[in-house]
């Protein structure tokens, strides 16, 4: 699997300004999405805490792609909310 960052756009957003942020990410090969990943490298530091909201299409919570995230923005997040989408159809993973 690839784990490379992706060029995205300057986040322009003072996020130091917000005392919590919720993170929304889909999965991508069973990992974080790449636009999602530079994000976090971008923003490292800037936020003070944060939840994570992952979808994806299998039976996997993707605790994984969390500890990834909490590593890159250098917090532990506060929760982590884990939605499959199989043929139109969500649930809790």
């Amino acid at each position: 699997m690839h784990r490379w960052a992706m060029p995205i756009e300057s986040v322009s957003v003072d996020l130091t300004q917000y005392d919590h942020v919720t993170i929304c990410s889909p999965i991508w090969v069973f990992t974080l999405a790449a636009p999602v990943r530079s994000f976090c490298q971008q923003v490292s530091g800037k936020i003070k805490e944060a939840d994570y909201i992952l979808v994806h299409h299998q039976n996997n919570r993707y605790e994984n792609v969390a500890q990834e995230m909490d590593t890159l923005l250098g917090i532990q997040h506060t929760q982590l909310r884990s939605i499959r989408c199989r043929e139109g159809v969500f649930r809790n993973a």
